[in-house]
């Protein structure tokens, strides 16, 4: 049986959910397959435990309506966007596994051995490079037209998880064409939806991490080692940045 379309989720009491800690690729897929709903009285839009700050900043600028941790209990599907592993569930891992109704998985990671949803309710592509290219082609074969928010939803989840295209191959920009010119925003437009202003203490932190690196050579790269208390990925980064291979 081929997973199901769009429409087959407006029928019954559906959580579309992201991951625990989430970011914007599973913050915006979710809210992609929302705002393309002909009806959202029996849906919602959910996040396990908190999410990350550019994902908090896209869901304000977006006007997302979402909620940290609901009660699964009123509903009769979970679907769940850009994970498909029960420990990417946070502190709801044990309810999500008691959930009484049918749990779907969309993503683009590579399969688990513990997986929320059954192979047969799994929309997985490990090709893709974000899970919104995986709900682009979801919403196109259910027959949806893009409306300006989802298509805006779709294009960031794809700027962000691509390294900014650095991972990119022609079917991501074969998307963003389409996505971009949907949703009405330039580039510049898109990256504002999501850009957070770093904060004196980031910005400390990055310092510290590149007066604390440690450099060893393995062949032809660079590993950069350092130590930080807080702002852990934006200190990798930016030593990413300064040349570190990893």
């Amino acid at each position: 049986m081929p997973f199901p379309d769009l429409s087959f989720f407006e029928r019954k009491k559906t959580l579309f959910l992201a991951h625990a800690g989430a970011d914007i690729d599973s913050i915006a897929s979710a809210a992609a397959v929302f705002f393309s709903l002909k009806s959202k009285k029996n849906s919602a839009i959910g996040a396990i435990d908190h999410v990350n700050l550019g994902a908090a900043a896209f869901a304000k600028n977006l006007e997302i309506p979402f909620a940290v941790n609901p009660d699964f209990g009123p509903f009769d599907f979970i679907v769940a966007f850009d994970f498909n592993d029960f420990e990417m569930a946070g502190t709801q891992k044990e309810k999500l596994k008691n959930f009484s109704g049918k749990i779907f998985a969309v993503d683009h990671h590579k399969k688990t051995k513990n997986p929320v949803a059954l192979p047969k309710n799994s929309l997985i592509d490990e090709r893709a490079v974000s899970a919104t290219e995986v709900v682009f082609s979801w919403l196109k074969k259910s027959k949806v037209k893009l409306n300006a928010k989802s298509a805006s939803c779709i294009a960031c989840g794809a700027i962000v998880d691509s390294a900014w295209f650095h991972v990119a191959d022609h079917g991501t920009f074969e998307i963003m064409a389409q996505a971009m010119k949907a949703s009405g925003h330039t580039f510049s437009g898109l990256v504002s939806l999501f850009e957070v202003k770093h904060d004196i203490s980031e910005k400390i932190a990055k310092l510290k991490a590149a007066r604390r690196v440690r450099i060893f050579k393995s062949f032809d790269h660079l590993i950069a080692f350092s130590n930080v208390g807080s702002f852990e990925s934006s200190a990798a980064m930016a030593l990413s940045i300064l040349g570190a291979s990893v």
